[in-house]
């Protein structure tokens, strides 16, 4: 069992899982965050617990849904000792929010508690992404991208969450679920997408590759700008 975020976008799943996640093997820290994120064991703090250190960086509206979360979750704390961008706030909102919500409903047990830990924001693959994590079973992880596609230069942007199921010791892919969005900081934009992304799995490049086609909309003033997006994306798993 290690570590995970957010996600939300595409429904949460815990359980037992087939499609090349049916290996057993012992799992280590260090298969589960070798290539993902900036994860130390050193920030990682038992269920319930939240640093103070954490409490004085963390705004008002999101400790209280930290605090609900650290009691289902173990939380990797790392992300609050960078500097942290507005949008990227946004982002982190929005998966917090989305985690929330999924503890209201059942979907999320405390008698499987898993990891619960956001990227460090570095581009990847010419994206700002916010990668999770969860353990599923032994050898098996729920894994996740958060990528921003598309910005307008008015703000709105569109957004792609996609989870997948990963085999830590045969590195297969599998169940990949993607959820396309619109956002912006202002709420007055009312930003939309309508369009379609289709995904798939290069096995040979190792490597889920996507298409993002469609159109963004927002209010803008007095006008409803409309946006056409076209934008190719690719996911290290």
């Amino acid at each position: 069992m290690k570590k995970a975020i957010i996600a939300g976008f595409a429904l949460f799943i815990i359980g037992y899982l087939t499609n090349g996640c049916e290996n057993s093997n012992k799992l280590e820290f260090s298969e589960i965050v070798q290539t993902k994120t900036s994860v130390k064991e050193n920030d990682l703090y038992p269920i319930g617990v939240i640093p103070n250190w954490a409490k004085e960086k963390l705004p008002a509206e999101i400790y209280e849904k930290i605090e609900i979360m650290s009691k289902y979750f173990i939380i990797d704390y790392a992300f609050l000792r960078n500097d942290i961008t507005p949008e990227r706030w946004e982002e982190i909102k929005y998966s917090i929010n989305s985690m929330c919500q999924q503890i209201q409903e059942g979907k999320i047990s405390k008698e499987a508690p898993a990891i619960f830990a956001i990227a460090s924001e570095q581009p990847s693959n010419s994206y700002f992404a916010i990668e999770q994590m969860e353990m599923l079973e032994p050898g098996c992880v729920l894994r996740g991208t958060t990528l921003t596609v598309y910005k307008s230069q008015f703000g709105p942007s569109v957004k792609i969450s996609c989870t997948y199921h990963y085999n830590t010791n045969t590195k297969a892919v599998s169940n990949i679920e993607c959820t396309t969005y619109a956002t912006s900081y202002l709420p007055a934009h009312s930003p939309q997408f309508q369009g379609s992304t289709r995904t798939s799995y290069d096995g040979q490049a190792g490597v889920i590759v996507g298409i993002c086609v469609g159109t963004l909309s927002f209010n803008n003033g007095d006008y409803t700008e409309n946006e056409n997006v076209s934008k190719d994306f690719s996911i290290i798993p």
